[in-house]
């Protein structure tokens, strides 16, 4: 066999498997930079300060406190901002891709939605002063895609009794 035959085998096959190592290299970086976003999501989502929002806020929607109610109260005002500001950073983590949206929705999409429907009115007092106007508005975006996802899927909030 020609010897030019061989080095053109051998470039192919070195060059084929620096490809699929090249390949596999980002596929895990990618994994790692996910891995890292959703520690890092998760961290700011389970502080104990905002435990205690969300829990404020559930407090609300069970109780349908309706917004004209609750937006005198200093710690309730407060509960709301700070759920909004932290789930509107998670959105974004959402939206430009550094979290998976399907994983999210399916982890996730009750929680956003309820937070959502207690935290709107607020929004849209909030976005009426000037300049405001696009104030939080990837978490309005992540709230409408989960409800549509939930309304999509009939899923309901309530886990399944174990046997």
């Amino acid at each position: 066999m020609n010897p030019v035959a061989w080095a053109v085998i051998g470039a192919t096959v070195a060059t084929v498997v620096y490809t699929v190592a090249s390949v596999f290299s980002v596929f895990n970086l990618v994994r790692q930079l996910r891995a890292q976003s959703f520690s890092e999501v998760y961290e700011r989502l389970q502080g104990e300060v905002v435990r205690e929002a969300r829990g404020v806020i559930y407090e609300m929607d069970e109780r349908s406190v309706s917004f004209e109610e609750w937006k005198a109260d200093a710690a309730s005002v407060a509960a709301v901002e700070s759920i909004c500001q932290r789930y509107d950073y998670f959105a974004k983590m959402v939206r430009f891709h550094f979290l998976p949206k399907k994983i999210i929705l399916r982890s996730w999409a009750w929680q956003v939605d309820r937070l959502w429907r207690v935290a709107k009115p607020f929004v849209r007092s909030r976005r009426a002063i000037p300049g405001q106007g696009r104030l939080w508005e990837d978490f309005q975006w992540l709230a409408r895609k989960s409800s549509k996802w939930l309304s999509k899927t009939r899923r309901t909030a309530v886990l399944p009794v174990e046997r």
